[in-house]
């Protein structure tokens, strides 16, 4: 079986990204149902809608469906990234972006400049709130909601006007409403060292045993903040 490292071992360092392998930013959450319908974002009632993250990465953008009947989503928003404490989005923002130029369907939100890092299976919320005093006269941003349970790793929440989180719609039993969200990674990619301290780096193909490597951080990368178990080679044949 030939390796990635195999094939590349007359170079002493290489690129290796740690999420798959992948240069570019991957889909990573996605809850696409939607049937219509969906509530409004308002100064007296934010919405949260919690996820899993299934790789570890920094966050590239979040894709929104958004809808409304006034005609017009384009209310400027900010949209958070928070924590999630006990399964609440209760938690300390990680990084927040306000906005606005948004059209009737999906949306990106570009988070590429906040520096989100995601741990995979670690939860976190997108926080959508403004100052909207009524959102019955346009423009309004109206949130896409699916009633159906869709998505299993999150929910969508809402805060109440009695000031606490609440996951119980009026559509769906409560923690069965979801909203309409696609969520991208960047994969991270770092340089590797093979056998570090030995000059020349030199790799037996047909040798047994470990093979140390050692993963090279930066001013702005923290090796300790990898998640051990995103690291893989794979196969090249």
């Amino acid at each position: 079986m030939k390796s990635l490292l195999k094939v590349l071992w007359a170079f002493m360092l290489f690129s290796l990204t740690l999420t798959n392998l992948y240069a570019s930013p991957i889909v990573d959450q996605s809850q696409v149902n939607w049937l219509g319908g969906g509530w409004y974002v308002n100064s007296n009632r934010s919405f949260a809608q919690t996820f899993t993250c299934g790789i570890s990465g920094q966050l590239s953008h979040v894709d929104i469906l958004f809808d409304t009947w006034t005609g017009s989503p384009d209310y400027p928003s900010t949209f958070s990234i928070v924590n999630v404490v006990n399964g609440i989005p209760d938690g300390s923002v990680i990084g927040s972006v306000y906005t606005s130029g948004f059209t009737l369907g999906w949306n990106t939100i570009d988070f590429l400049s906040e520096g989100v890092f995601l741990n995979k299976d670690t939860q976190y919320a997108i926080l959508v709130s403004n100052d909207d005093l009524d959102s019955d006269i346009p423009p309004s941003l109206g949130l896409g909601l699916d009633y159906d349970n869709s998505y299993s790793g999150g929910m969508m929440w809402f805060w109440h006007w009695e000031s606490y989180w609440s996951n119980d719609f009026d559509n769906a039993d409560p923690g069965e409403t979801d909203g309409v969200f696609v969520t991208w990674v960047q994969a991270i990619e770092v340089t590797i060292d093979i056998k570090p301290g030995g000059c020349p780096n030199k790799l037996d193909v047909k040798s047994k045993g470990m093979l140390p490597v050692a993963i090279l951080g930066t001013e702005d990368f923290d090796v300790f903040t990898i998640d051990v178990a995103s690291i893989c080679t794979v196969q090249f044949d």
